[in-house]
């Protein structure tokens, strides 16, 4: 896979999560509530909305080597 990015010491990426062949992971309850249960604690720091798919921001730790 081919990544496109800054390669900036602490930068901020934006992107979107889709599994491979959009293959369903989170399709028996189990996995759905830890999910859920990994949503509303974030939620409860940083409320946010979500509408249809997933979009993360991710900011790695400075030391973590991005370039690769």
């Amino acid at each position: 896979m081919r990544y496109r990015r800054a390669k900036t010491s602490g930068a901020t990426y934006f992107f979107t999560v889709v599994t491979h062949q959009r293959q369903s992971l989170f399709d028996n309850d189990s996995t759905i509530g830890l999910l859920r249960q990994a949503f509303r604690s974030v939620k409860a720091e940083s409320p946010f909305t979500i509408d249809g798919h997933r979009h993360f921001a991710r900011s790695p730790p400075l030391h973590l080597d991005t370039a690769r």
